[in-house]
């Protein structure tokens, strides 16, 4: 009776797991633990291949939709001789934003310091990318400045970004950082990888939208 107990605890301890809603990853290793074909076509979808750039999507294993960029042969003029310190940190960049020529396009209101390699930073971008992606994947239905939706923050609401450096990871001389806001709502990662000709990198972009943009394309 006593090892029959036992196992229906047991038992019922695992349907609990089996049923219960996988939470979304935040830092760089809980991304990977979630997803390890996050890097490689595995289960990706390609939507857009050109020589040096490709666009992937698939179903999101926590809700919602992924999208990832993978950009090949990127070159960064001054890249440091290890790597995996090519990501600033976000509170030496919230140091330094607003100092001239440093991060022109961004400007970082307010920062709130976490751990090193951590912060919270809330600021303002007029960054054509971040306003070209916005449009495209972005959620802009009820935007304001108390409730911010917009995924990718703009020159108009300044949103808050929760953001964490990991170097070395997943693989030694790889820099990479993961970014979450709204609750959890938004979240993504960045990883930049060095290639074989120096001076040249292949950065992975992939984040979490609430729907599936595609589906309306």
């Amino acid at each position: 009776q006593h090892r029959f107990k036992s196992s229906l605890v047991l038992s019922t301890c695992s349907l609990s797991r089996m049923e219960s809603p996988l939470l979304p990853p935040l830092a760089v290793d809980e991304w990977f633990q979630a997803m390890p074909e996050v890097l490689t076509p595995v289960s990706w979808s390609l939507a857009l291949a050109r020589p040096k750039a490709q666009l992937w999507h698939r179903s999101c294993p926590w809700g919602g939709h992924l999208i990832k960029f993978d950009l090949k042969g990127i070159q960064i003029q001054d890249a440091p001789e290890k790597t995996r310190n090519l990501i600033v940190r976000p509170e030496v960049r919230a140091a330094e934003s607003g100092v001239k020529g440093v991060g022109a396009e961004t400007l970082i209101n307010r920062s709130e310091f976490v751990a090193p390699g951590e912060a919270i930073l809330e600021g303002r971008t007029c960054n054509f990318l971040f306003r070209l992606l916005n449009v495209l994947f972005g959620d802009i239905s009820t935007p304001s400045k108390a409730s911010p939706l917009y995924f990718f923050h703009d020159a108009v609401c300044p949103v808050a970004v929760h953001q964490k450096v990991r170097r070395d990871c997943p693989s030694e001389g790889d820099s990479a950082i993961a970014f979450w806001q709204g609750g959890q709502t938004f979240h993504g990662i960045m990883v930049i990888r060095p290639e074989t000709t120096k001076g040249e990198f292949n950065v992975v972009f992939t984040f979490r939208i609430m729907q599936d943009k595609f589906a309306s394309w």
